[in-house]
């Protein structure tokens, strides 16, 4: 038996209906579930552990960029020593040529 235009309508109409109605109610559900996920207190605790360690992590960048900064200080530093140290030898090696 074959159904009439109007009637296969009809059943495509409900069976649309009836989709979206699921579609909502997923969607509330959904909703309720991110909601309470996001609230929960392993969330909390995750969200506050996280914020402590981006805090630490700047600390610890601050820090390093200081340690980094020292170790440039030290090099030029050596740098200017090994050259005075270069200068004296050389102030000796004429000193002991001239006989002294």
């Amino acid at each position: 038996m074959k159904l009439r235009a109007e009637d296969e309508l009809k059943i495509l109409k409900n069976k649309l209906d009836i989709a979206r109605n699921e579609r909502d109610m997923a969607i509330g559900e959904t909703s309720i579930v991110k909601g309470i996920g996001m609230n929960s207190p392993e969330m909390k605790e995750a969200k506050a552990k996280i914020e402590a360690l981006n805090k630490q992590k700047e600390i610890l960048k601050t820090a390093i960029r200081k340690a980094v900064g020292q170790i440039h200080t030290l090099k030029y530093e050596n740098n200017v020593l090994n050259r005075k140290i270069k200068i004296a030898e050389d102030w000796v090696g004429q000193l002991r040529e001239a006989g002294l």
